[in-house]
């Protein structure tokens, strides 16, 4: 199957933004944006450009801001476990209640919006479970903070409706 000019499109930019990655990264700011921004593209904007049905734009929004907050809050804990960016230089406390309130945001969402979403609220819940266990560390890192997503992804999958 060959993608359409949307697919392209989406992958083109989450693409560009990976090659940018080691000028962009230098940037304390902009870091986690693009990150977020990237991820994002690829597990809710590839999918949502590939469908050749009409999407309804309200949950795609939806889906869209309860992600990315999911996503950002892994960012903080990420660059925070490497003592990287913003996070790296505030310091532990903070950069946790930053990525606490992301989960927050995204768990809020995911209860108040359209009923069909609601299973992602694995997402933020599993994300503020990384939060709260945080942990300086590689090992913690790449089982907690990233496993979290992983976690918060199956368990979104299994109580998705139909």
């Amino acid at each position: 199957m060959i993608a359409g000019a949307r697919v392209v499109a989406v992958a083109g930019g989450a693409a560009a933004l990976g090659f940018a990655h080691r000028r962009l990264k230098r940037f304390a700011w902009v870091k986690p944006l693009y990150l977020t921004g990237s991820w994002t593209a690829v597990t809710v904007g590839l999918p949502a450009a590939g469908v050749s049905v009409p999407l309804d734009l309200a949950r795609l929004g939806f889906t869209l801001a309860i992600v990315a907050s999911t996503v950002q809050a892994n960012v903080v804990l990420s660059n925070l476990r490497d003592a990287e960016g913003i996070a790296g230089r505030v310091g532990a406390r903070p950069a946790r209640g930053v990525a606490g309130a992301f989960c927050a945001a995204a768990l809020g969402l995911a209860l108040l919006g359209p009923s069909e979403l609601r299973a992602l609220a694995a997402l933020p819940l599993a994300m503020s479970v990384a939060v709260v266990a945080f942990r300086s560390g590689e090992r913690f890192g790449a089982v907690a903070v990233d496993g979290a997503l992983l976690v918060g992804g199956l368990g979104a999958y299994v109580l998705a409706p139909g």
